[in-house]
């Protein structure tokens, strides 16, 4: 995984940073000294955590008080924590280009190379850095006297397992020789997860896009020249956009002119008509060995390719909310070990927040519960073999969530509501480093048995992941019906409703499901990347592998969301 930045302008941009290669240990400091400026408490962050406080204490009070009797001390500290929680949004550190070049570096904190070029009357710099996963170690960009190479991303092609996938890309493109249908073709063959920017100095151009679902973050702005990048948090919000999937991107220097183009290879995502439930549900078990053979297979490639710097590294963590999509990544994961016959412990990383407004700390959070539940199933499941489950419980405080809140903030633009600050501020803290509690279990009895005597079974102890892979269950909901909406597309639906009426309403399920994948991109991945790429880790989606998308995109409807009277099991269920 890496980070890439481009900037094509008119005129020449100062910068702090010194156009030059950069070491681990230089990477380190600025990224360090960027991260404790946007997360320095401020003397509101710490009338906030004063409030939570005090509101902790009068919800204690509120629940030893009755109606009856205390209405007036009620109503009054009712209105106190109100007062209490109506406080002005903080001010996050001013955006620079400097800021953002940081942003990079700590995306790629192994090495990092910022370089300026010519181009005409034009002036380019770029900024690349690496997260090094694979051996040997690779610097970038690639170059030679025509093309300058940057690539973010991780490949499955047969070929280039055993070497440098950024290598094997840099060699495709530089085949196709600067021809957009040559290019886009080559293009279309990656297998894998990735952005790119390819600057042609020689045709004036600079080419930049990402894969068929567009699983890395790449924004970019036409609002003073060209800027691309895996991150852009100085510029405003509404000057970003997100590159779309599958699309390749031209931007004409000397013209200034941008064009794209969608590679010819493209997935096969189309909808399916929902007349196929009238067949019933003959073909489920074929279905779900299907699915399974497909999942394992994404999981076990992107394993293969996992090789940290130091081997007692932990290779690969999961994130883990407790959820269907996560435990069924774990075990497939933990499969894949287990036939390679590996001694591996998987890191499973869960994460919890006080809540100010509840008087809930981190460990009593909804998620956390259920989580130690499903980590609890995937030990007992392979309790006898070579692979064993590690429970990594992130807990932060309220005064932690609204220090790095603004950073946070930063990081996703441009997306920006409450419910992306809620979901990136969730993966940011997952991977984040720290000292966090780890439960492991050797013995794993009965759940009963759990659940009556759990501290004779666990062992507590404090520990830091080093794992630089992340797995993300994300996708599994957008393509298996695995919202509230998707089943409520059958609302309406009445026990003597004619056939017709049934297909029409897996007619609008198809579609829905297939806006779901295909807005994925801009809805989830980018922010979820920007998001987690902050502290040097990368994240990896089986669930979104070309070929298990486009085997569920081809299932009939009816074969996803079963509909019933009863809630039914789901074929992804059937797996685990």
């Amino acid at each position: 995984m890496c980070g890439i930045f481009l900037a094509v302008n008119s005129a020449t941009t100062p910068l702090k940073l010194e156009p030059k290669r950069y070491s681990a240990a230089e990477i380190a400091h600025v990224v360090g000294a960027r991260v404790a400026l946007q997360t320095a408490p401020s003397a509101l962050d710490k009338q906030k955590v004063e409030n939570a406080q005090n509101i902790r204490q009068r919800q204690n009070e509120l629940g030893r008080l009755s109606v009856k009797n205390h209405g007036e001390r009620i109503a009054q500290l009712q209105r106190e924590i109100a007062e209490m929680l109506v406080v002005s949004a903080l001010e996050a550190v001013g955006p620079d280009l400097d800021g953002t070049l940081v942003d990079i570096m700590a995306r790629g904190p192994d090495y990092a190379e910022l370089w300026e070029a010519k181009m005409g009357d034009w002036f380019v710099f770029g900024l690349s850095s690496v997260l090094s996963l694979r051996q040997p170690f690779a610097v970038q960009p690639w170059t030679d006297e025509r093309y300058v190479f940057q690539f973010n991303g991780e490949l499955y092609n047969e070929g280039c397992f055993d070497g440098n996938d950024g290598e094997f890309a840099f060699q495709a493109v530089e085949a196709a020789t600067g021809d957009i249908e040559a290019l886009g073709t080559a293009l279309s063959t990656l297998n894998g997860e990735f952005a790119f920017v390819l600057t042609d100095k020689s045709a004036k151009t600079v080419f930049f896009g990402k894969d068929h679902i567009g699983k890395r973050s790449l924004l970019y702005s036409t609002a003073n020249g060209l800027a691309v990048g895996s991150v852009l948090s100085h510029l405003p919000e509404d000057k970003l956009v997100e590159c779309e999937p599958g699309v390749l991107y031209a931007y004409d220097v000397e013209n200034e002119k941008l064009s794209k183009t969608p590679y010819p290879k493209q997935l096969r995502l189309d909808a399916v008509s929902g007349e196929a439930f009238s067949k019933g549900y003959d073909e489920t078990a074929f279905f779900v060995d299907q699915l399974h053979s497909h999942l394992k297979n994404a999981c076990l490639v992107r394993q293969k390719t996992v090789h940290p710097l130091h081997a007692t590294q932990t290779q690969v963590a999961v994130l883990f909310s407790g959820g269907l999509d996560c435990t069924v990544l774990a075990s497939l994961i933990a499969e894949n070990y287990e036939s390679l016959g590996e001694p591996v412990k998987i890191d499973l990383l869960t994460v919890g927040f006080e809540n100010p407004r509840t008087g809930l700390s981190a460990l009593e959070s909804p998620d956390r519960k259920l989580s130690e539940q499903l980590w609890f199933e995937l030990s007992k499941k392979f309790k006898n073999s070579t692979v064993s489950f590690r429970l990594v419980q992130v807990d932060v405080s309220y005064a932690e969530w609204l220090s790095h809140k603004n950073r946070v903030l930063d990081l996703i633009r441009p997306t920006a509501t409450e419910m992306d600050l809620s979901i990136g501020i969730a993966f940011y803290f997952a991977s984040r480093p720290g000292v966090f509690t780890a439960l492991t279990m050797e013995d794993v009895p009965e759940w009963p048995e759990f659940q009556k005597n759990r501290d004779s079974y666990v062992s507590s102890e404090k520990y830091t992941s080093n794992a630089k892979v992340l797995f993300s269950g994300l996708g599994a909901d957008e393509l298996y019906g695995g919202y509230s909406r998707h089943e409520a597309v059958f609302d309406s639906l009445r026990e003597n409703a004619a056939p017709e009426t049934v297909h029409a309403l897996y007619d609008e399920l198809s579609k829905s499901l297939h806006h779901d994948i295909t807005a994925i991109y801009n809805r989830n991945l980018g922010r979820d990347d920007r998001a987690i790429s902050s502290w040097g880790k990368e994240l990896r989606y089986p669930y979104l592998d070309s070929a298990v998308v486009e085997f569920l995109a081809s299932l009939a409807p009816h074969y996803k969301v079963q509909f019933g009277w009863t809630t039914p099991n789901s074929i992804l269920e059937s797996i685990f």
